[in-house]
């Protein structure tokens, strides 16, 4: 997998360093800046029998594409305020030929509980099962004519050639400890966030910075570990939701006032039943959404965490629209 350099921090301003054996050309070119390209939208299918994967698809962050032409560098500035910047003759096609033709770089932003939840993209940690906090995720990809391009690997020197990202940073998240998690994609799902091969994280003046290899098959999250762990005693935290044979269901949790997201584990075949384990004392947010046969259910509870108790929160009729103007409060 190539590695490329994510540079994450304020808006406007593009960084460039050095990481050790990862660097070779430190001063970014300077570069023009593509206008960002809206494809066509299809019409939106009428709002009965919306499953929760359309929902997701059709109110989650969307993916913005940008038009370059690999052969001359180029910085891009996102929607949420990031800028990339791609060297010259980077990207080549799987079989390592460089490209010359118009290519299109694909970007996604989640900066908030919001957009986790609209995306169903919590920030689960697969071992063990905990919660993350997070300071931004992104997926970066670049294609050509339905072809996902690579990085062209690496310079004469044999060291790596690098893109640079500076984003906004989330507002009141803490940067101390903040480390890099990848989010594997295998068989059709993703897997949860996994710590890095290059986890280092700095973090100067607002200014969040890591090596990142991208992947068209990865997310990449700047996270640190909830502190609430600490020192903690953990109990299993349950929710209960109604029957939904001829549904679906997502139960998440987050720390109010924080910006991480826990999606919960069924505990039961029934569907019925949601754990995670949560350090007892912490003020916590239960989120519940349901379709059942076409029809979205809403909930959500404040709650304390306490040794033996069962969260139920009360779930009502919402329509599309309402469903996503109550996410966007959380």
């Amino acid at each position: 997998m190539n590695r490329l350099l994510l540079w994450v921090g304020a808006a406007g301003l593009l960084v460039a360093g050095c990481k050790k054996d990862d660097v070779v050309d430190c001063t970014p070119a300077p570069a023009p800046t593509p206008p960002i390209v809206t494809p066509p939208t299809p019409p939106a299918p009428p709002t009965s029998n919306l499953s929760l994967a359309e929902f997701t698809r059709r109110n989650s962050a969307p993916v913005q594409y940008f038009r370059f032409t690999p052969n001359i560098a180029w910085t891009i500035t996102t929607r949420g305020g990031a800028r990339l910047a791609l060297p010259a003759n980077y990207f080549s096609l799987p079989s390592g030929i460089l490209v010359s033709d118009t290519c299109y770089l694909r970007v996604r932003e989640l900066y908030s509980v919001p957009d986790m939840v609209l995306a169903d993209m919590p920030t689960n940690a697969v071992q063990p099962q905990s919660l993350l906090l997070s300071g931004g995720e992104f997926s970066i990809q670049a294609w050509q004519a339905g072809v996902r391009l690579q990085g062209s690997g690496t310079t004469p020197t044999g060291q790596f050639r690098l893109l640079e990202l500076a984003s906004p940073a989330v507002a009141g998240q803490d940067s101390i400890g903040q480390q890099l998690w990848q989010q594997p994609f295998v068989q059709g799902r993703l897997l949860g966030w996994q710590l890095a091969s290059y986890p280092d994280v700095r973090t100067q003046s607002g200014i969040n910075r890591a090596s990142i290899p991208l992947d068209s098959l990865s997310w990449w999250n700047i996270d640190k570990l909830w502190s609430g762990y600490a020192g903690a005693s953990l109990v299993a935290t349950a929710v209960e939701t109604p029957a939904s044979a001829a549904g679906e269901t997502r139960v998440y949790m987050r720390p109010v006032g924080l910006n991480g997201l826990i999606r919960l584990v069924s505990s039961g075949s029934a569907g019925t039943q949601w754990q995670a384990s949560m350090p007892v004392g912490a003020t916590m947010q239960c989120v519940v959404l349901q379709s059942i046969n076409g029809q979205l259910y809403f909930g959500t509870q404040v709650f304390t965490v306490q040794a033996g108790t069962v969260i139920k929160p009360t779930l009502t009729t919402v329509s599309e629209a309402d469903a996503v103007r109550l996410i966007r409060q959380l």
